[in-house]
């Protein structure tokens, strides 16, 4: 009796990870037929994708290479790092764009690319073309309204982007501020970097190229159309109102966004993580949408990817944001231009 209990026992647990290994099987299959329809749809495969993407990597590297740079007039240095900025560029957007029917481990490759490259630009820039330090700030008058402060940020680069030197904005260390950013402020810069803000209230409704918000906390940030990316980090406790190619959002925690991406928005080591669809009206947003290349019919916003959560399932640092908990911007947002 016992000899036949142990028997139909063992026959059930094999029965079990027979149906296991089926599911677990048919799952696979399942993501593979995905990952195939996405790629119709795209019109491209990973090969494609990384054969497009060495030949663009050689290009930067070529135009990097210090035998080359050599040929380059002193005075044409600025505009020739300035290109090979936008190839860089060029190759970010092209990953965000074909993210959506990448594995992991291609997508992950292809930011480290970007990363080393814009390392060796960093590099070349300090070899061939040094500036030297400065720093140029005005003192606030009018409590609560500060103007934006036009800065030098040489870590820029190295920390995540490949804007040029000569083109950023930086605004920092301000705390119970409205901070609104102007068509004269920005001049000629077209990158903006906004850093350790507390308690404030952020403008930007100017056309921009790329954006990086980092240790803000109990801010709330708008942004018009922006025709690159935005990179978020190291926040906590804000509310944003962001349009742009590509999202990138790092060590930030119990935020709220409200967004319009053309690709699928990234986290990484986040939690409680809000999104929303972007709500943002002011009388240039249509013009700088297209200005920006922009497809109001193409908004990724729920789509969110999660780095730290590879499962089929929603990731638990991400939500959508109930519609009675949606909060909208103010209508005095028309006056902050």
């Amino acid at each position: 009796m016992s000899v036949d209990n142990g028997a139909a026992t063992g026959q059930s647990v094999l029965a079990r990870i027979a149906k296991r290994n089926q599911d677990r099987q048919a799952k696979e299959q399942k993501r593979k037929l995905a990952i195939a329809r996405e790629q119709e749809i795209a019109g491209e495969s990973v090969s494609d994708f990384t054969a497009k993407l060495t030949k663009m990597r050689l290009k930067v590297e070529s135009s990097l290479d210090p035998k080359e740079i050599k040929k380059v007039k002193k005075v044409d240095l600025p505009q020739y790092f300035d290109a090979v900025v936008s190839a860089i560029c060029d190759i970010q957007r092209y990953a965000a764009d074909s993210y959506f029917f990448l594995p992991p481990y291609e997508v992950q490759q292809a930011f480290l690319t970007v990363s080393k490259l814009q390392s060796s630009l960093t590099a070349a820039k300090a070899q061939f073309c040094p500036r030297r330090k400065f720093r140029f700030t005005k003192r606030i008058k009018k409590k609560g309204i500060t103007k934006a402060e036009k800065i030098r940020d040489p870590k820029a680069s190295a920390s995540g982007e490949a804007e040029s030197e000569s083109t950023m904005l930086t605004i920092q260390a301000k705390s119970e501020c409205k901070l609104t950013i102007s068509k004269e402020d920005l001049k000629n810069n077209t990158n903006v970097k906004i850093t350790k803000i507390t308690s404030s209230e952020v403008y930007i409704l100017q056309a921009i190229s790329t954006l990086r918000l980092t240790d803000l906390k109990s801010t709330t940030v708008y942004v018009g159309p922006v025709s690159g990316p935005i990179y978020v980090e190291r926040c906590q406790d804000c509310t944003f109102f962001l349009a742009c190619r590509q999202l990138r959002v790092h060590e930030t925690h119990a935020c709220s966004f409200y967004l319009w991406v053309s690709s699928k928005p990234i986290i990484e080591d986040c939690s409680s993580i809000g999104v929303g669809i972007y709500t943002v009206d002011y009388p240039l947003k249509e013009k700088h949408f297209k200005a920006g290349g922009f497809n109001e019919g193409v908004n990724y916003w729920d789509k969110v990817q999660d780095f730290n959560w590879l499962k089929q399932q929603q990731s638990p640092n991400w939500h959508v944001i109930k519609k009675e908990e949606t909060k909208s911007p103010p209508s005095l947002i028309n006056s902050h231009q």
